[in-house]
C-alpha cells in the first residue's frame, strides 16, 4: 500500500497537523501547525474516540472537531496531543489534516 492510496485503518502510520484553539475560526492554543506521528489502532482498549474521528480518512483531508475540557483524557487517551489548557473551562475546537498514512 502506498501513501497516495492509503486510507487510515487499524495498523497504519498516520501524520498529521493538528490545530487547537478555543473558538472554532481561531486556533489560539498552539502556536501553529503541531506534527503528529502515531499507529492507529494500537491502544490497549480499542481505537480512541479521536482515532474514529480519522478512521477511514485519507491523505489531504481535512477535519474539525471540539472536545468538552473535561473529556481530553477520555478522547485522547495514549494520544493526547496538547495538555488541556488550564486557564479555559470550555470545549476546545481542533483543525486536523491529515498529512500522510502508510502501511
Amino acid at each position: 500500500m502506498t501513501q497516495s492510496s492509503a486510507k487510515v485503518a487499524p495498523m497504519t502510520k498516520v501524520a498529521l497537523t493538528l490545530e487547537a484553539g478555543r473558538m472554532p475560526d481561531r486556533m489560539d492554543l498552539t502556536s501553529g501547525p503541531r506534527p503528529v506521528t502515531f499507529v492507529y489502532g494500537i491502544g490497549k482498549s480499542g481505537l480512541t474516540p479521536f482515532e474514529h474521528q480519522l478512521s477511514e480518512s485519507a491523505p489531504g483531508a481535512s477535519l474539525s472537531f471540539s472536545v468538552p475540557k473535561e473529556a481530553f483524557e477520555a478522547f485522547f487517551e495514549h494520544l493526547c496531543p496538547i495538555p488541556p489548557p488550564e486557564d479555559h473551562d470550555g470545549a476546545v475546537h481542533f483543525q486536523v489534516r491529515i498529512d500522510g498514512v502508510t502501511a
